[in-house]
């Protein structure tokens, strides 16, 4: 995950927001440590960050990254 959005970064894109399956999600806790996903300290919101991107639960399969480059955004799976 993170070489991918360090791909993106040196692509001149950024990401916007990350959707993931709680499978997903538990695997980066397992895989990265509890520090790698932070909960917002905004109990009206439901939505955590990975490093600087907001992280939100979903019911689709695998890792999704929704990015711009100032232009149209795109999303695609990691």
């Amino acid at each position: 995950m993170n070489a991918r959005l360090d791909e993106l970064a040196g692509a001149g894109r950024s990401a916007l927001k990350i959707d993931a399956s709680i499978e997903e999600i538990a695997r980066l806790f397992v895989e990265l440590g509890e520090d790698a996903i932070l909960m917002d300290c905004d109990a009206t919101r439901d939505v955590a960050w990975y490093r600087d991107c907001e992280l939100h639960a979903c019911e689709a399969p695998g890792i999704w990254v929704v990015a711009a480059d100032g232009q149209e955004p795109s999303r695609f799976e990691v």
